[in-house]
């Protein structure tokens, strides 16, 4: 089988392909950069350069769709939010151009890639989790700050995000507060 891992310069993605490729998979490495370390893997059999989710969804789509229409019935494999955003919400176009995708209903996916909702999940499930309080506004986070014990992590509900023009947007990383 065929087998485009997506986001090549992360270490999941080089664990990937070489696994992938041990069981006899093509495996093939792609991302926006010219080079990526799964590419560089001797496991690897070709690379795919795609221009960033990031700067066009719809270039990304394209360079995705002509690769999967030269070898139909590749699976893609995003291994990041940055991929996995755009793929699920725009699975049809790609299914239709020859592609395979193994992916939740894209409203589950956004429900994974909420922090809020996964703390909210693991909670009810019993999992222990640390104090969590959502802020929307710099007024809740001046409240917020009058009761919480420093140091603290700040993340954002996600790491990405689809706006409502259908672009992506990176909500920023964890960022770590000493005092209010």
């Amino acid at each position: 089988m065929n087998i485009l891992v997506l986001d090549g310069n992360q270490n999941q993605a080089v664990a990937t392909v070489r696994s992938l490729a041990r069981v006899g998979h093509t495996v093939f490495a792609g991302e926006a950069a010219s080079w990526s370390k799964a590419s560089w893997s001797g496991a690897c059999s070709g690379t795919l350069q795609y221009p960033s989710p990031k700067k066009s969804i719809d270039a990304f789509l394209l360079a995705l769709v002509a690769f999967v229409r030269e070898k139909p019935g590749t699976l893609l494999l995003p291994m990041t939010e940055l991929t996995t955003l755009p793929l699920s919400a725009h699975r049809e176009q790609l299914i239709s151009a020859g592609a395979q995708l193994i992916l939740a209903d894209h409203s589950d996916l956004l429900r994974a890639f909420n922090k809020d909702e996964t703390t909210r999940l693991a909670a009810s499930l019993g999992v222990a989790i640390p104090k969590t309080i959502v802020i929307t506004n710099p007024d809740e986070a001046v409240l917020a700050a009058r009761e919480m014990r420093f140091p603290v992590v700040l993340k954002p509900q996600a790491s990405e995000e689809l706006s409502a023009d259908g672009n992506l947007r990176t909500a920023g990383r964890p960022r770590y507060a000493r005092d209010s």
